[in-house]
């Protein structure tokens, strides 16, 4: 199975690595101390049903909000093909669906089964039953003229809870693919299940100067547990210093995070416009460079408060944290002479680290 990464992937890590702060920390060697030491549990493969065609009756689930009318077209009339896969891990009853048009997909279903494995394995879930949808599209998350962001430039995935032990997933893009099957896993399995305060909402409305009424600041935790767990599970490819490995790519995706926030706010400052209006995009981005610049802290206080770093018991002791981080400092002298039709100024991708899986 392949381990390189992909060629935007690529591009941008040759783009960070000057950028880059080595985060060597205690803490980090610790948290992957512990990630390694994860008791995976059994896989069994149900069934296999491969290349049967979208005509013969099967329907896309393309309700999502999150999913914008560009992509929905494309995937109704350009997906032809589908591989269906049921499997149990542990009492984990799951079904996967990749709607694709030509690529070679097994070995993205055989990784994708090892990023699950893994994180249904790190510490206790109440789920039974999942299904995951995936539509391998080509579309890319990229800045345009607009300056206010919007669904099709940000969101990549939704989660829909069912009851208590039901969860259904719906993924569109090939871009990040891996990373955000980690990121809709961690709602699915109520990880990151917390609501905002009006404090918390108040302190960042007033501190960005953006008047929403929602923040969602459990996106943030959730995508920078993603990051993580997804740094971890590419460090396994290697045999030579995994652990080197996993901080190299962690102080890449630090780097990174904060430099995309900035590149957000440098926009917003441009032309003063609500960076909150259509999606997540303040807790992607700015919420979550914020957390990436305690990041140690970040990491300790998971230990602390959480049940086997990733499971928050108390939402109370995560809004304390985050009402405890600094302001992110805007920096406009970086953007002043780039190329801004550059792929690393355009991209809104949320990570640097990505294995190639077609």
């Amino acid at each position: 199975m392949s381990s390189k990464f992909t060629d935007d992937s690529i591009e941008l890590r040759n783009f960070m690595f000057p950028k880059m702060e080595t985060y060597n920390k205690n803490s980090l060697k610790k948290l992957y101390n512990h990630l390694d030491k994860t008791t995976l549990k059994n896989v069994k493969i149900v069934s296999y049903e491969e290349d049967i065609h979208i005509n013969n009756g099967v329907k896309k689930d393309l309700s999502s909000p999150y999913m914008g009318n560009k992509i929905k077209e494309y995937v109704n009339g350009k997906l032809e093909k589908i591989v269906t896969c049921k499997l149990m891990i542990g009492m984990l009853n799951i079904t996967l669906r990749v709607y694709y048009k030509n690529e070679d997909v097994k070995q993205f279903i055989s990784r994708l089964i090892q990023y699950i494995r893994f994180i249904s394995s790190i510490t206790d879930i109440s789920l039974i039953n999942l299904e995951i949808n995936y539509y391998l599209t080509d579309f890319k998350k990229l800045l345009n003229k607009n300056i206010t962001l919007i669904k099709d430039q940000v969101n990549s995935g939704s989660c829909l809870i069912k009851g208590t032990h039901s969860a259904w997933i719906n993924i569109w893009r090939k871009e990040e693919i891996l990373k955000v099957t980690l990121h809709e896993l961690i709602h699915a399995f109520g990880f990151s299940k917390y609501s905002d305060t009006e404090g918390l909402i108040d302190h960042y409305n007033k501190r960005y100067n953006i008047n929403t009424k929602t923040i969602t600041s459990d996106e943030a935790y959730t995508e920078i547990w993603a990051n993580i767990l997804n740094c971890y599970l590419i460090s396994q490819t290697t045999k030579k210093d995994p652990l080197k490995f996993f901080i190299t790519m962690i102080s890449l995706e630090r780097s990174y995070s904060i430099y995309l926030a900035q590149k957000i706010l440098h926009r917003k400052g441009i032309n003063k416009q609500d960076i909150n209006k259509d999606t997540h995009v303040f807790a992607y981005y700015i919420i979550r460079a914020e957390i990436y610049e305690r990041f140690s802290k970040f990491i300790d206080h998971c230990e602390a408060k959480n049940k086997d770093y990733i499971n928050i018991i108390n939402g109370n002791e995560i809004i304390q944290f985050l009402l405890n981080n600094n302001q992110l400092k805007q920096d406009n002298r970086k953007f002043n002479n780039i190329n801004k039709n550059k792929f690393t100024y355009k991209t809104l991708r949320m990570t640097v680290n990505e294995l190639s899986v077609f």
